[in-house]
C-alpha cells in the first residue's frame, strides 16, 4: 500500500509560460539550507547530525514560511470589523469604501488623513490595530 501525503508547495516560485520551475516551498527550503550552512554556529551541529537533519530543518523552515504567508493572505481578506476599531474609525473607512484589511493596508497614511472625521487619534488606533496583526499601512 502506498500512502501519499499532499504538501502545500505555494505554487511556482518563478513562473513562466513554458516552465513552472521550482515551487515556492523548494525555494524557501533552499534559502533556509543556505543560511544554515553559512552559519558558523551551526557547523558542528550539522556535522554531528548529518544530512537528514539539515534537510528536515530546511523543510520545516519552508513550511513555516508558507504557513505565515497563507495566514497573512487569509487575514488580508477579512473585514476591517475584525480589527475591533471604534465606531468613528469604522464609519470613516466604510464611507471611503475600505472594507477589508487588505484594502486598508493598501492605503497610504496621507490618504487616510484626508478622510473627513479621521483625525490623528483615530489614525493612531488604526495603525496600532494593524500592528497587532503584524501589518502596516502602505509606505
Amino acid at each position: 500500500m502506498i500512502v501519499t501525503i499532499e504538501v502545500e508547495d505555494g505554487g511556482p516560485a518563478f513562473p513562466s509560460a513554458d516552465n513552472p520551475g521550482m515551487s515556492l516551498r523548494d525555494y524557501f527550503a533552499a534559502k533556509a539550507m543556505q543560511g544554515m550552512l553559512a552559519n558558523p554556529k551551526l557547523q558542528e551541529q550539522i556535522l554531528k547530525a548529518g544530512q537528514s537533519w539539515i534537510e528536515e530543518s530546511a523543510w520545516a523552515v519552508a513550511d513555516a514560511m508558507l504557513d505565515v504567508r497563507n495566514s497573512k493572505s487569509k487575514l488580508l481578506s477579512c473585514s476591517v470589523t475584525d480589527l475591533n476599531l471604534d465606531v468613528r474609525a469604522m464609519n470613516c473607512l466604510e464611507a471611503e469604501g475600505i472594507h477589508t484589511i487588505g484594502d486598508l493596508c493598501n492605503q497610504h497614511t496621507y490618504n487616510l488623513t484626508k478622510i473627513p472625521n479621521l483625525g490623528k487619534i483615530t489614525l493612531k488606533n488604526i495603525v496600532n490595530a494593524l500592528a497587532e496583526h503584524g501589518l502596516k499601512l502602505k509606505s
